[in-house]
């Protein structure tokens, strides 16, 4: 076929770039859920001492909610600064 790349067109070129914005969107939750699970086995210590101390569930699960959505707003702001600056 001489090297020449075909593009794709219509139908078709829609459908793979539906199916590439779709997929990107899970491959980033899969990657923030894996650094939020990282994230809490390192605090299981404290989580731990919190429940020593008398802490019910609710409160240690909001506590670190809140935190991990802290993080989650930073670092979406990160983002859409550095793309508004691009």
């Amino acid at each position: 076929m001489g090297g020449r790349l075909r593009l794709k067109s219509g139908r078709e070129g829609a459908f793979w770039a539906a199916a590439v914005n779709l997929t990107a969107p899970v491959a980033g939750g899969l990657g923030v859920a894996g650094a939020v699970s990282a994230y809490l086995d390192e605090r299981k210590r404290s989580i731990a001492t919190l429940k020593a101390l008398g802490a019910e569930g609710a409160l240690v699960r909001d506590i670190y909610l809140i935190q991990i959505s802290a993080l989650a707003a930073l670092g979406g702001a990160v983002s859409l600064t550095l793309t508004c600056l691009h």
